[in-house]
């Protein structure tokens, strides 16, 4: 049954459009979430290191209005076209390339604009009016003017309760997911850092350059535990005809979703394999991120490589030129265990101290750290029965992921078709 459809313009759409674009406020440690372009992805505004400002100032930069439930942010330029709706009553601040829209809902109900500004029509739209070479960016004159297709409000009704079936399930999985991560990163830190691991009661403590560490327990510096290290890169990604290949690229900003078995990475095509061979990841290789955050974002964002996310990519799998890869001396220390303590060192501040400055991208300082910063090495059979633990939690978390891949692929190859009337809808649910 194909729809009956009338066109609107986003302004026609909407109750109100506001627009912090400009400025961003200063940032604090902690107040309420600052929520800019880079965590709006896929859908959802991203938990992954959060910024905040201060309540004090919140109360004077939010004059333009206040963001409510159900209120959709679509980012304006880097990137262009990325959408998210609030989805609780948390009071949020709005920073620079962020536009919110609040539906008029005699038009279109919230959802189903969250939905269509996704849709493939909308966004080529949004890319027509859009300006600039290196990066493209709309203007609110220009958004305003961008159409969208709004069926009768019972039938938009079933369209978002059909795709926000498909996001709640994606939604449990990240929590099961969250869940998990933290599981393994609990246990690393009272076996590795608090030193309570199973029979640590009748282990006698000893001095260390590092402070009382267990009797049989040594001190290395991250350098001296990693056997092999090289930064990404791949020659150019322009085609040529004598070594062109299919390949993945992870990048620093994929590393949240890609270390759950999430392929967000952007396909390419190489050449130069002499570049790749030694760059190829494989199950037991992690990826640290050394370059490329924005001014007051750390760098440093780590990922294992897991067997799912090999199986995942299917194919040729890279990381960018600004992060690293390692791999470890597994006869002195496992891998899981390094990275999951670069997972804590990035939360606890660690990472931060060795991250400059240089034109507002922020760069780690990768030689000074591996010289510098230590790690607790246990004994093989302690680090045995630490794995036994993890492994099975790194798995899941891998299985999760593709899990939501596939949610989001299913959604995704919904989403064109139920906009465009293709599918009966009669008997679906209204949500």
């Amino acid at each position: 049954m194909r729809s009956t459809s009338n066109t609107f313009s986003i302004e026609a759409a909407t109750d109100a459009i506001i627009d912090y674009r400009g400025k961003t406020p200063p940032k604090a440690q902690s107040g309420i979430r600052l929520v800019t372009a880079k965590v709006v992805k896929g859908g959802q505004i991203r938990e992954d290191k959060a910024e905040f400002i201060a309540q004090e100032t919140y109360d004077w930069w939010m004059r333009r209005g206040i963001p409510q439930r159900s209120d959709v942010l679509i980012t304006t330029e880097a990137p262009l076209g990325e959408v998210a709706i609030l989805r609780s009553d948390e009071k949020i601040a709005l920073a620079q390339r962020i536009i919110l829209l609040r539906a008029n809902t005699s038009i279109v109900t919230p959802k189903y604009l969250f939905y269509a500004l996704q849709s493939d029509l909308v966004q080529a739209d949004m890319k027509a009016r859009a300006s600039g070479t290196t990066v493209l960016g709309i203007k609110q004159s220009e958004l305003r003017k961008v159409l969208l297709e709004v069926p009768p409000l019972p039938q938009q009704r079933r369209i978002a309760g059909i795709l926000s079936a498909y996001d709640e399930l994606i939604l449990n999985c990240q929590r099961r997911i969250e869940i998990l991560e933290e599981m393994a990163r609990s246990t690393y830190r009272e076996w590795f850092e608090h030193f309570r691991f199973p029979g640590y009661q009748d282990t006698q403590m000893v001095a260390s350059p590092q402070g009382d560490i267990p009797d049989g327990w040594m001190v290395r510096s991250v350098g001296d535990l990693l056997s092999f290290h090289i930064g990404g890169g791949w020659g150019k990604e322009e085609p040529d005809d004598n070594h062109t290949k299919p390949g993945w690229v992870i990048r620093g900003t994929d590393i949240p979703d890609a270390r759950s078995a999430l392929v967000t990475g952007v396909p390419f095509r190489y050449h130069k394999p002499s570049n790749i061979k030694s760059r190829r990841l494989q199950p037991g290789d992690i990826i640290f991120e050394v370059s490329g955050g924005s001014k007051g974002q750390p760098v440093g964002r780590s990922m294992f490589v897991t067997p799912e996310l090999v199986a995942a990519i299917g194919g040729d799998f890279l990381c960018a030129s600004f992060c690293k890869k390692m791999q470890v001396k597994t006869d002195l220390y496992r891998a899981e265990i390094m990275y999951l303590s670069f997972m804590e060192a990035y939360d606890s501040g660690e990472i931060e101290q060795y991250q400059v400055q240089s034109t507002g991208i922020s760069n780690f300082q990768w030689k000074a750290y591996l010289k510098q910063e230590y790690r607790v090495v246990p004994p093989q059979d302690i680090q045995g029965h630490f794995l036994a633990l993890i492994r099975p939690v790194l798995s899941k978390i891998g299985v999760l992921g593709r899990s939501i891949q596939n949610l989001r692929d299913t959604r995704n190859l919904l989403l064109p078709r139920l906009m465009s009337g293709q599918l009966n809808l009669e008997a679906a649910p209204e949500g």
